[in-house]
């Protein structure tokens, strides 16, 4: 992290400059683009098409998911898909193998 931001505002009195194309981006349509534009921007953002497999709520992004499954729902329902991978593991090998090597849960 070099503290460097080459990405510079073009708007004409304006020194605004960002890491991230995609903040610059945001900046001058927010910031020098026109209604039409800025309504657009902001509809885009605020599309929740991501529903939670828990309790239905719709979310805008994969990261407002992550943050909204640990705080609502703690860990329970990853532990519940660990568990449900592990029968599923522990199903298959118990079809296929001699059983005289390690199981998966003995070599961790």
């Amino acid at each position: 992290h070099t503290g460097e931001k080459p990405y510079k505002c073009t708007y004409p009195g304006c020194d605004y400059a960002s890491v991230q194309k995609c903040t610059l981006d945001a900046h001058e349509v927010l910031n020098h683009g026109s209604l039409q534009e800025k309504e657009a921007h902001k509809a885009k953002k605020q599309v929740k098409n991501l529903p939670c497999n828990v309790c239905g709520k719709l979310l805008v992004s994969q990261t407002s998911f992550e943050a909204h499954y640990w705080q609502a729902h703690g860990n329970a329902v990853g532990e519940a898909k660990l568990e449900e991978r592990k029968e599923v593991m522990s199903a298959g090998s118990s079809e296929v193998g001699s059983g005289d090597g390690p199981s998966a849960e003995e070599s961790r």
